[in-house]
């Protein structure tokens, strides 16, 4: 059962390390420390707790996913209202995986984010009924490549970056890295919630997938999540390394480039590219997902323009982390989508992984224009708590698992307060369209009683 432990392991790594395990992880890490990194063990355990409750919930019944949804928690909605912010979650994240391939590659392509989902579309429905085995290689690709990237960067950082100043921010960030902080503004507190929510991917309905899998070989999903969540920070301390040293080599690539009098080139890029980056990463009070994601693509730009030796090989050690990071996710959700789609309109599993693909790709398409990619990445990080809540809705009854829903409900909602009220006090229109829109994809659940009538009532 070890192999099989370890094979879920793996699976679940795909699902959790991501987009944001490389970008709002790094920044709590970089800003608070180890006291960041409790926050987000204390966080990742009572979501731990909810994915225990989720999975063990489906595995006992041996039902499939929709199946369990109608039959035993009576809201065969809940499907529906999962599958719906499934496609917003996957076309984001497609968007800036394909942006990290456009750094690679260094070309821009129209849509990159469809071209992505294509890929990742085309190697399941390859894989047939070895989906999940392909998920498992690119997952150990994935921490492969992280550990790699971190120690090459790391390698570089003495030969490279000789400016008092450069070294001094990597010095300090690493400092930080291995202490406490003894205060901890309160953004921090709800950008750690945002984070370890958004990488457990809750609201999207992959635990009750997984947990139809599980039922199969009856595993521990408690020792599994326990592997996870070390592995995870493992992880998490790897990609803080390689944006720190990235960070650093790119501000010394600005010094050295104002130094050989190519002043203007180093201004023009400094004010486009750094001083975003800078401000993002360096600032705690700052809790603004869209642009601490992107801003972190401004790395190869500026390594790029201002020629710093070695910047290609600095620019594939950072930007292919991140693809492979999001590109695993992609697959993960891509196949859950599919397994909810299958049950929900009784389709074949190619049927509906094309299904799932269309529909997240046209979205990932809209997300190519940024005003409209701002509002899809509101809705996301605005009310993944209620599709978490959401999530466990079915659990309320089945009577074993009431009381834990119950009670993780209501710190959903605690938690999801204090983060809707400094969204809207942003007033912000692109926040506030995030939270119409993802209200507006909670309107079947009006529904349930009229789905769940029998044909006579």
């Amino acid at each position: 059962m070890r192999g099989k432990s370890l094979y879920f392991v793996f699976i679940l790594i795909a699902y959790t390390v991501g987009i944001w395990t490389f970008s709002l992880i790094p920044k709590i890490l970089m800003t608070v420390g180890l006291t960041g990194l409790a926050l987000m063990v204390s966080f990742s355990l009572i979501i731990g707790a909810m994915v225990t409750v989720e999975v063990n919930g489906i595995m006992k019944k041996a039902y499939r996913v929709h199946e369990f949804m109608t039959k035993i928690g009576r809201t065969p909605t809940v499907s529906l209202v999962l599958l719906a912010f499934l496609f917003i979650v996957t076309s984001v994240i497609s968007h800036y995986t394909g942006v990290a391939l456009e750094k690679i590659l260094g070309l821009t392509i129209p849509g990159v984010g469809i071209l992505v989902i294509l890929l990742g579309l085309i190697l399941l429905i390859m894989a047939k009924s070895k989906s999940l085995d392909l998920i498992v290689v690119f997952s150990i690709l994935l921490v492969i490549l992280t550990i790699f990237a971190a120690a090459f960067l790391g390698s570089k950082v003495d030969n490279v970056v000789t400016k008092e100043a450069s070294y001094q921010y990597i010095s300090t960030t690493l400092t930080k890295l291995h202490t406490f902080t003894g205060e901890v503004p309160i953004s921090i507190v709800v950008e750690t919630f945002l984070a370890s929510l958004l990488t457990f991917g809750l609201g999207v309905g992959f635990y009750y997938v997984i947990g139809s899998s599980l039922a199969t070989v009856n595993l521990d999903i408690k020792k599994i999540l326990v592997i996870v969540i070390l592995l995870q920070i493992f992880l998490s301390f790897l990609a803080a390394l390689i944006v720190t040293y990235s960070i650093g080599i790119s501000h010394q690539a600005y010094w050295s480039a104002f130094e050989k009098g190519q002043a203007a080139e180093a201004m023009e890029v400094y004010n486009r590219y750094f001083r975003p980056l800078w401000k993002e990463y360096t600032s705690p009070e700052r809790i603004e997902v869209k642009p601490l994601v992107e801003t972190i693509f401004g790395i190869p730009e500026i390594l790029k323009k201002l020629k710093i030796e070695g910047w290609f090989s600095f620019t594939l050690a950072l930007m292919l982390s991140i693809f492979l990071a999001g590109f695993t996710t992609i697959l993960v959700l891509l196949e859950s989508g599919a397994q909810l789609a299958m049950d929900v309109f009784q389709i074949s599993r190619k049927d509906s992984l094309v299904f799932a693909g269309i529909i997240s790709a046209i979205l990932a398409g809209i997300g190519y224009f940024e005003p409209l990619r701002a509002v899809l990445v509101a809705t996301i990080v605005t009310m993944i708590p209620i599709y978490s809540l959401v999530e466990l809705l079915p659990l309320m009854k089945v009577e074993e698992y009431r009381g834990k829903a119950i009670i993780l409900m209501v710190v959903l909602i605690a938690l999801w307060v204090p983060l809707i009220i400094a969204a809207l006090r942003e007033g912000k229109d692109t926040t506030i369209l995030g939270i119409i829109v993802g209200g507006m994809l909670l309107i079947p659940l009006a529904f349930n009683k009229i789905l769940t009538r029998s044909p006579r009532g």
